[in-house]
């Protein structure tokens, strides 16, 4: 003889409630956003890869491309609204005058350098044996946005410019904030 166990009515009816409500709450907020903020910097740093020597007018000079693991979290049917890029680079310039600059690439393939730069860092004037720190900040380009929704990217630095400038590009900080569109349903 099998017994059997059932819920009072009262409380299976009211279970059955709470389960509608929450698949009618869940249906009306199937949009939300999702919002990363990952240290670049970190990666780059333990890898030996922060700075990138640069003789101008050479645009040339580069890393060699470093991976940024993000969340395997399977985001294939969001949206990356923006991604934000912050940070700092000095330009220790050893030698000659000119303006410098640095380019970031970003892809989901090691072959960074094939494509144009997801973010530039603007040239500023650099002098013999002196130092220029330049905070940026700006939006990622609009094509690289969706390499976001992978696990992993792979991010290369290039320092271009222009005179006779012989130096070092240092970064002392990077940082993407990542703005997702989720689409649960």
């Amino acid at each position: 003889m099998i017994m059997r166990t059932a819920l009072p009515r009262t409380v299976a009816r009211r279970l059955r409630l709470a389960i509608a409500a929450g698949v009618v709450l869940a249906a009306g907020c199937g949009v939300g956003r999702t919002i990363f903020d990952v240290d670049v910097y970190s990666f780059l740093q333990d890898a030996g890869s922060d700075s990138v020597p640069y003789i101008a007018p050479s645009p040339f000079d580069t890393i060699p491309p470093q991976l940024v693991n993000l969340l395997p979290i399977g985001l294939g049917s969001s949206v990356v609204e923006s991604v934000t890029v912050s940070g700092t680079v000095d330009f220790v310039n050893q030698l000659g005058s000119g303006t410098v600059g640095l380019e970031l690439y970003i892809d989901t393939v090691a072959d960074v350098y094939a494509g144009p730069p997801a973010f530039a860092v603007t040239p500023v004037a650099v002098t013999p044996g002196n130092t220029s720190t330049t905070p940026f900040q700006g939006e990622v380009a609009a094509l690289a946005r969706q390499l976001f929704l992978s696990d992993k990217v792979y991010v290369g630095m290039r320092a271009v410019g222009s005179g006779t400038a012989v130096g070092t590009a240092r970064l002392s900080a990077l940082r993407l904030r990542i703005v997702i569109q989720d689409q649960i349903f």
